[in-house]
């Protein structure tokens, strides 16, 4: 009976760093969080810190929510690799917002979410193959749409208190990408070895 409701483990923990961290907000957010000005004078952790702590309470909670459906769809695969895929997706964004030179600070993992819920729906255990296709699609249609100028942030900005970086949901999309054109190349060029 059990087996019929196996969830991945490790979003979970990395759920659980979230929320320990928001505790502690007061005392670790400006410290932490992506600044461009202190990364310029060196402060290079915030690359990677920017991307566990959050806005405010409900900022925590839906990105905790996206969490919790990558638990639920069970992704294959060991967690030191999903756990690389964060650190390396979280240092590219914010490489990539901080080459940019537009955004001056940002706290949050949707960026990174926005990459680990595609790889979590394309590696998935369980969810069957047009399943994993809407999935991809809905996300990346949702990073395009949000790169046109008919999206507005304003509703979210009144609930998590700051404005969306795009941007970073549009990177985090684009390093799951990467990953999932990897895996195919050298999936076909395996199956062509072994032919």
């Amino acid at each position: 009976m059990l087996s019929r409701f196996q969830i991945a483990i490790w979003p979970l923990c990395i759920l659980l760093i979230i929320i320990i961290l928001a505790a502690f907000d007061g005392y670790i957010h400006d410290a932490i969080r992506f600044d461009y000005h202190a990364i310029k004078q060196g402060e290079w952790w915030r690359l990677l810190t920017a991307h566990v702590i959050h806005l405010n309470f409900t900022h925590t909670a839906l990105n905790g929510a996206g969490f919790l459906l990558i638990a639920w769809m069970l992704p294959k695969g060991h967690w030191v690799i999903w756990l690389a895929f964060y650190v390396a997706s979280a240092l590219f964004i914010s490489t990539m917002v901080y080459l940019k030179a537009e955004v001056f600070w940002y706290v949050g993992a949707s960026g990174v979410l926005h990459g680990l819920m595609m790889l979590a729906a394309f590696f998935s255990r369980w969810l069957v193959p047009w399943r994993r296709f809407a999935m991809l699609l809905l996300i990346l249609g949702k990073v395009i749409w949000e790169q046109t100028p008919w999206y507005s942030d304003e509703q979210v900005y009144s609930m998590i208190g700051g404005h969306v970086v795009v941007d970073s949901h549009f990177w985090g999309a684009m390093a799951a990408l990467f990953v999932i054109i990897i895996y195919y190349l050298s999936s076909l060029f395996s199956n062509k070895a072994q032919s």
